[in-house]
């Protein structure tokens, strides 16, 4: 079974900081592609189940970087979700904690859970700044859109999401507190 790209795959196209392209969100407010088509964040949530799976990740794109990067975070959200929040209302305030975290690592810091081999070396002190700024925003979308799946009608935890809680994104290693970002 193969891995699910990304469907931005002209790196000419969008501006990229550290490897990382600054793709269109639609809660920005400009979308043009389609209606159908999905941001990377709707990417990410649509082909996160299958992907999680996987050891290996060939990048096609620099939007392949983005979606194992995001990919990497929804698990581990998922695994700090599964620990503290068993209901929605507990997530939220999880949730707004952590992807608020200023400790979350960029690009170059050495607690970058990607690997240093896919992440490319910065020019300058802005764009980190530029890149960490766009990472965060993903990284806030991807949870409160997140929450709205894996977490049932009545507030509980939907068993079919969290059962990847437990699993490891191409063995990307926890640190000792249980986090990686």
């Amino acid at each position: 079974m193969p891995v699910y790209h990304s469907f931005f795959t002209n790196d000419d196209e969008y501006e990229t900081h550290c490897g990382f392209p600054s793709l269109p969100l639609k809660s920005d407010g400009f979308w043009e592609l389609g209606e159908d088509q999905d941001d990377i964040v709707g990417e990410v949530l649509s082909s996160f189940r299958a992907n999680c799976l996987f050891k290996n990740f060939e990048i096609n794109s620099n939007a392949d970087r983005l979606l194992m990067y995001l990919t990497a975070f929804t698990l581990q959200l998922l695994k700090k979700l599964s620990r503290t929040a068993k209901t929605i209302k507990e997530a939220k305030d999880v949730v707004n904690r952590y992807v608020n975290d200023s400790r979350i690592p960029g690009p170059g810091d050495k607690a970058f859970p990607l690997p240093a081999a896919l992440v490319k070396q910065a020019k300058n002190s802005s764009e980190i700044s530029a890149c960490n700024a766009y990472l965060s925003k993903c990284r806030k979308l991807l949870a409160n859109q997140l929450l709205e799946r894996i977490y049932n009608e009545d507030g509980t935890q939907n068993k079919w999401w969290f059962q990847y809680s437990k699993m490891t994104f191409m063995g990307i290693k926890m640190k000792s507190d249980g986090s990686v970002f």
